[in-house]
C-alpha cells in the first residue's frame, strides 16, 4: 500500500522508517534541485528542505537495500546523490519523445515534463534509456534495486505495460 511520506526533520527518518517498515521508496518529480536552481526558477519552487529530506530518505533506504524508483526530478535526485551532474535542456516540457534502448534496442513513447537531464551519469548506473538528441532518460544502478526514470508514468491516461512490468519487477511484486 502506497504511504505519502510527509516532510519531517531528517533527524526523524531513522525512527519514520522503522516505525513504517517500507518495502520500497518512490521519489517524485516536482521542483529543480536548490544546487541547480538560478534566477529562473521561482522562489516557491525551490526546497532545500525537501532536497535534504530526499537525500537522507536516499541514504536509509541504499542501507536497507530498499528499492528505489526515481521519477524525472527523482532521478535527478539520485544521480546527484552518486556525485553526477545536470545540466538545462530545451523542448523536454510538455511533450512526448521517443527514447531508446542501447542494451536491448527497445524503443517506447514516453511522456517528458523537465528541464534538467543527467550530464555526467555516476558510474553505479548503466545508462538504460535515451532520446534522440542524446539525453539519458533512465538509469539503473549495477547491483542495488535502484531505477530512475525521466518520464512520468503516473500522469498516463492508461499505464504502459512497459512501466507495469519494470515497476513490478523492482518492488517485487507478482
Amino acid at each position: 500500500m502506497p504511504i505519502p511520506l510527509p516532510l519531517v526533520s531528517t533527524d526523524l527518518i531513522e525512527e519514520q522508517w522503522q516505525l513504517l517498515n517500507l518495502d520500497g521508496l518512490i521519489l517524485s518529480g516536482g521542483n529543480t534541485l536548490k544546487e541547480y536552481s538560478d534566477d529562473q526558477d521561482l522562489e516557491e519552487n525551490i526546497s532545500p528542505e525537501r532536497d535534504a529530506y530526499e537525500f537522507a530518505l536516499l541514504k536509509t533506504a541504499i542501507s536497507t537495500s530498499t528499492p528505489i524508483l526515481g521519477i524525472c526530478r527523482g532521478m535527478q535526485m539520485l544521480s546527484h546523490h552518486y556525485g553526477g551532474t545536470l545540466r538545462k535542456i530545451k523542448n523536454h516540457v510538455r511533450t512526448r519523445h521517443e527514447i531508446f534502448s542501447l542494451i536491448n534496442k527497445k524503443k517506447i513513447i514516453v511522456n517528458s515534463y523537465h528541464n534538467w537531464v543527467i550530464k555526467k551519469c555516476p558510474k553505479v548506473f548503466n545508462k538504460c534509456f535515451f532520446t534522440k538528441d542524446g539525453s539519458l532518460e533512465s538509469i539503473k544502478h549495477k547491483t542495488l534495486p535502484i531505477e530512475g526514470w525521466m518520464w512520468h508514468p503516473e500522469r498516463e491516461v492508461k499505464y504502459s505495460k512497459y512501466d507495469i512490468q519494470n515497476f513490478k519487477k523492482l518492488f517485487k511484486i507478482s
